[in-house]
C-alpha cells in the first residue's frame, strides 16, 4: 500500500467529515484544443458569476470555454489538482454558445489516479445533458456527478460523444469537490485518536 492510500485509510479511520471543499484544478491538459480555446479556460473561472461556487453561472461570452480542434465529438482531459485529495465529486459547466449546443459532451467517464500512471475509474457513462439556454443566450447552471470518495490528484474525463456534432468538442468550466487528506504526522495523531476510540468503546465498552 502506498503512502497515499494508507494516508486515505487513516483519514477515513479517524477524521470527522464535515463537508467537502470546492476545488479548482491548478493544471489541465486535452486532447487537442483550438488555438484560441486551451483547456486553461476550463479552470480559470473565466465567464463564471461571482462569488465562485456550485451555484455560479457561466456566461456565453466566447473563448471563455475549452474545444477540441476537429476530432468528431470525443477527447479527453485531465485536471491537475494539485496534491492528492479525497475527491468524491465533479460539477460540470456545460459548453453554452448560441445554437451550437450540440458541441457540448454528452457521454463521458471519470477516472481518478495519484501518479498519472494507476487509474481508477470512478464513474462510468455518466451523461452531461445539452445545454438548455444555448438557442437564446443565457447563462448556464452548473451539474454535479457524485462517486464514492477517492484519493487522486489527477482527474481524467474521458469523454465519448457530444450532442450530435461530427465536428468537436467543447465544454466551460471543471470543479471538483472533495476533503483534504492529512499530511503523515497528522495521520499518526488521527491512527491513536482511532485506537482510542475503539479501545473505549470496543474494550471498555463505552465506559
Amino acid at each position: 500500500m502506498n503512502i497515499n492510500k494508507l494516508l486515505f485509510v487513516l483519514y477515513l479511520i479517524g477524521a470527522h467529515v464535515c463537508c467537502g471543499e470546492l476545488l479548482t484544478p491548478v493544471g489541465a491538459t486535452a486532447s487537442s484544443s483550438a488555438s484560441d480555446t486551451p483547456p486553461v479556460n476550463l479552470i480559470n473561472n473565466s465567464g463564471l458569476s461571482l462569488p465562485i461556487s456550485e451555484a455560479s453561472l457561466h456566461s456565453n461570452e466566447d473563448n471563455t470555454y475549452w474545444a477540441s480542434s476537429y476530432s468528431g465529438g470525443t477527447g479527453w482531459l485531465v485536471l491537475d489538482l494539485g496534491s492528492t485529495w479525497a475527491v468524491d465529486g465533479a460539477i460540470l459547466w456545460q459548453y453554452n454558445r448560441p445554437n451550437l449546443g450540440n458541441l457540448g459532451v454528452s457521454d463521458f467517464d471519470i477516472l481518478a489516479s495519484t501518479d498519472m500512471n494507476n487509474w481508477t475509474t470512478v464513474m462510468s457513462d455518466a451523461y452531461l445533458p445539452r445545454s438548455q439556454t444555448d438557442t437564446f443566450g443565457g447563462v448556464q447552471e452548473s451539474d454535479a456527478f457524485n462517486f464514492t470518495s477517492t484519493p487522486a490528484r489527477y482527474l481524467k474525463l474521458d469523454i465519448k460523444d457530444n450532442h450530435g456534432s461530427n465536428a468537436l468538442v467543447a465544454l466551460s468550466e471543471v470543479k471538483f469537490t472533495g476533503t483534504a487528506i492529512p499530511e503523515p504526522s497528522s495521520a499518526i495523531l488521527i491512527l491513536l485518536t482511532g485506537g482510542l476510540i475503539y479501545f473505549k468503546t470496543r474494550i471498555l465498552g463505552g465506559r
